[in-house]
Formats: structure tokens, C-alpha cells, sequence
């Protein structure tokens, strides 16, 4: 008689519930629509209706002030009211921002539309990873895995789409967006389950002084952080240094597709083996290594790659390039292991009971952080001759090696020791 097998236990999109697997499409339609029209606003705005580029810049920093400053007070009203409604919010608020792009050229309007779409993310960003976390007790980590690659899958098809839209019109661009959060906001009110409510004692200022006088928490917010710094020069420096030594102001694509495609194939599997080898906190670490190690590449080769001053061919472009994509496989693989298990460590050194306001305080800071770190990364880039390129480089290696050695103390020490009642 042989012997029986038994049957293997689903994992990934399908280990998840009902309510976990809603998430997971609404991150791919969150993500497709939002890459989809925002990507193109800044060259709408230039070139489509004639703006000065310094009101463009004001109008593209509004939308990062009204989405990063707000994330506190999104997390803490989807603890408050319960996440459920702050989806449902923030996707209502896209409609109306992409409404008003499909509707109107003024700049007042514009600016109104700007302002709505950085705040329907502070609502539905903490709102939706709160609702997961509680959804997904106990494998938090393959849980955010497979809702990263749905919101990578999004962000790699977005652009497309709107690319070909773009040549018709921008408005019917922004029409395109406006529809698919019209379906997804219908979706979630009929769909997506309220969770039970429990009765939250205190108010607002409680629940910050909780977060703000939580050593551990703040520690794991700095080292998280300086790894989201990093993870954001993929658009600006790195960015800024394939189109230096390629002449190609369309390198910062391949940039994206390869870090895209790498997360979509590897980010299950990695989370799995990762799961069945490592600790939390170790696999974190090993995920900020990487995403410092990243840097190396371009810290040997920016002072040795010449300017290009006109475009390079496709091919040559690429080989030019190829100490940057090198950077961005790495740091790709950096963000493959860190970010499932970042989620799955922030309520152990923060809290169960408020997961949108600590999610919404850690994603405040790593937003001021990625905005400054950018200014003072976008001074070095023009240091001084050849010689010097490779400073800003190296600031970003030795910051996230920083970021690495906070995360490895904090696992020597316990901190990430699951909480015991």
C-alpha cells in the first residue's frame, strides 16, 4: 500500500482570507491608478498648460505634504473609526482629485485636486496596512509579501497604460483613474467586511505620547527610516547618475522595470525561505544590507564613468549604465527581504492595539526623511570635478549600513521577541 502524502497547505494569495485577498486587489488597483495619472501631472502641467515650473514644483511637494504630513492622523483616525471607513474615504477622495484633473485646467483647481489626492493616501495607506495587519496574525510577513507584489504589479502596468493615454489627452488620463476608484470604492463598501469595533479608551494625544515614548519604537522608526531614504534615491540619485553617463533621460525606466520584475518574481519565495531560515529581525537586517550594498557599485564607477553629452544607443546605454542596474538588482533584493518583515516587526515594538497610529507615525518620519535626506543627497551630487562623484554614494552606503548595525543591536537585545501576555 503506498504511502500517503499529505496535501500541501496553500500559501501565498491563497493562504489569505477573504477580506486579506480584498486588500491585495485593492493594493494592485490603488497602485495601478495612482501610476497611472500622477506620473504624468508634472509634464501635464509644464508643457499641457503652460505652468512656470516653480508652481509645478510648489503643486508636486503639496501633494507630498498633504499624503506624509497627514499619515499620523490617518493612522490614528482608522484606530479611532476603524480602518474600514478610511478606505472607503481615501478612495472616495481619488475620485474627486482625478474628477477635478478630468474637469478642470485652473490652477486653482489643480491645486485643490493635488492637495486631495497626497491626503486620500494619508487615509487609506495606514488604513489598509492596519486592516492586514490584524487580518493576517501570525504570518504577517507572506502576508505583505504578495500584497507588495500586487502593489509592484500595479506601479510596473500603470505607467504603461498612461503612456499610451498621455498621447490623447492627459484628462482622459486622469478620467481613466477617476473610474477605477470609482469601481474600487464601490467594491470596498460592498466587499470588503467591517472588522469588530473594539472600544479604544483615551483620544488622540494618548496615543501619540504612547508612540513618542516608546524608546524601541522610535529606534526601529530611524533605522526604517534611513533604509526608506535610500529605497527613494532610486528615483533621484541613481536615477540622476543612469541618465549622467548614459544621456538618456528614459534610463530611470529600466531602472524601475528591473527592481519591479525582481520584487514580482522573487518576493514570495524570498519572504518563504526567509521564514523558514531566519528570524524576523535577522532577515530585516540582511534586507538593510543589501539596500546599502546597493551603493557600492556607483562609489567605484562614478568617478571612472564619463558624462555623456548626447544619447547614448540602447545597447551602450545599458552597459554604461550597468554599475547602476547592478545597484538596483541589489538594493531590489535589500527590499525583497526587508520590507514583508518590517511590517511584521512594527507591532511588536510598537502595538497591537494601535496599529494605524504607529504605522501612521513611522510613515511620517520616513517621509521627512526621504524629503530631506533628498535635499542634502541632491547638494553633494554637484560637489566639485569627477574626483568627487562618488561622495553622495558613499553618504548612502554609510547610511544604510547605519541603519543595519540599529537593527542588528535591537535583535541581539530583544527587541523583536514576540510580546507575551
Amino acid at each position: 500500500m503506498g504511502r500517503q502524502t499529505r496535501p500541501q497547505e496553500p500559501s501565498g494569495y491563497a493562504a489569505l482570507s477573504p477580506a486579506a485577498k480584498m486588500l491585495v486587489i485593492n493594493q494592485f488597483f490603488i497602485s495601478f491608478g495612482f501610476s497611472l495619472v500622477i506620473p504624468f501631472l508634472a509634464v501635464y502641467l509644464t508643457k499641457g498648460l503652460g505652468m512656470a515650473p516653480a508652481l509645478v514644483g510648489l503643486i508636486i511637494g503639496l501633494r507630498m505634504l498633504s499624503s506624509n504630513g497627514m499619515f499620523l492622523i490617518g493612522g490614528s483616525l482608522a484606530d479611532r473609526i476603524g480602518p474600514r471607513p478610511m478606505i472607503i474615504i481615501g478612495c472616495a477622495m481619488r475620485i474627486l482629485a482625478f474628477g477635478l484633473y478630468a474637469l478642470f485646467t485652473s490652477a486653482s483647481m489643480i491645486i485643490l485636486a493635488t492637495f486631495l489626492a497626497g491626503l486620500a493616501t494619508a487615509f487609506f495607506n495606514p488604513s489598509i496596512r492596519s486592516y492586514l495587519m490584524a487580518e493576517t496574525t501570525g504570518h504577517r510577513a507572506e502576508a505583505f509579501g504578495v500584497f507588495a507584489v500586487a502593489g509592484n504589479v500595479g506601479a510596473l502596468i500603470g505607467p504603461v497604460v498612461g503612456g499610451v493615454l498621455i498621447a490623447v489627452n492627459f484628462r482622459w488620463v486622469a478620467a481613466g483613474g477617476c473610474a477605477i476608484f470609482t469601481v474600487l470604492t464601490i467594491a470596498q463598501v460592498f466587499m470588503l467586511p467591517a472588522q469588530k469595533k473594539v472600544a479604544m479608551p483615551g483620544n488622540f494625544l494618548g496615543d501619540w505620547r504612547e508612540v513618542v515614548t516608546n524608546p524601541p519604537f522610535l529606534i526601529f522608526t530611524l533605522a526604517g527610516a534611513l533604509m526608506t531614504l535610500l529605497n527613494t534615491q532610486l528615483s533621484f540619485a541613481m536615477a540622476l547618475e543612469g541618465g549622467r553617463v548614459t544621456g538618456r533621460d528614459d534610463s530611470v525606466t529600466a531602472l524601475f522595470v528591473v527592481s519591479a520584475i525582481l520584487t514580482m518574481a522573487l518576493q514570495s519565495r524570498v519572504t518563504r525561505w526567509c521564514r523558514s531560515r531566519l528570524q524576523s529581525g535577522q532577515a530585516l537586517a540582511i534586507g538593510m544590507a543589501l539596500t546599502a550594498l546597493g551603493w557600492a557599485p556607483m562609489v567605484v564607477s562614478a568617478p571612472l564613468m564619463d558624462t555623456a553629452h548626447q544619447a547614448a544607443p540602447i545597447l551602450k546605454a545599458l552597459w554604461l549604465m550597468s554599475p547602476v542596474l547592478l545597484g538596483a538588482i541589489i538594493m531590489a533584493l535589500g527590499g525583497v527581504l526587508a520590507q514583508p518583515f518590517t511590517m511584521e516587526l512594527m507591532p511588536i515594538v510598537g502595538s497591537e492595539r494601535l496599529l494605524g497610529t504607529y504605522y501612521g507615525y513611522y510613515s511620517l518620519i520616513a517621509g521627512l526623511a526621504a524629503a530631506g535626506g533628498s535635499a542634502a543627497v541632491g547638494a553633494t551630487l554637484n560637489l566639485g570635478g569627477p574626483e568627487l562623484r562618488w561622495i553622495p554614494f558613499a553618504i548612502l552606503f554609510a547610511l544604510g549600513v547605519v541603519s543595519t548595525l540599529i537593527t542588528l543591536a535591537m535583535q541581539k537585545r530583544g527587541d523583536f521577541a514576540p510580546k507575551t501576555a
